[in-house]
């Protein structure tokens, strides 16, 4: 059986991209890092179309939008 892969050809347009991407995650983490003290214990987890904060979530699910970003690249 044989697997097909397809090879991207890489330019300019996906270097940069990629570079820009890769910035604002570091950017975001520092972010956390460095304000980590200052965020309250219990943060919005989710808001209803009201636009009214109906779940509560600790401060450690602000990590899960960087580290998927990071797994997903």
């Amino acid at each position: 059986m044989r697997i097909f892969t397809m090879e991207l050809k890489r330019n300019w347009y996906h270097l940069f991209t990629e570079t820009v991407c890769l910035i604002l995650m570091i950017g975001i983490l520092l972010y956390l890092f460095l304000n980590w003290g200052s965020f309250p214990n219990k943060i919005p987890g989710h808001y209803n179309a009201a636009g009214v904060a109906d779940r509560p979530g600790n401060k450690g699910e602000l990590l899960v939008t960087p580290l998927l970003d990071g797994y997903c690249t």
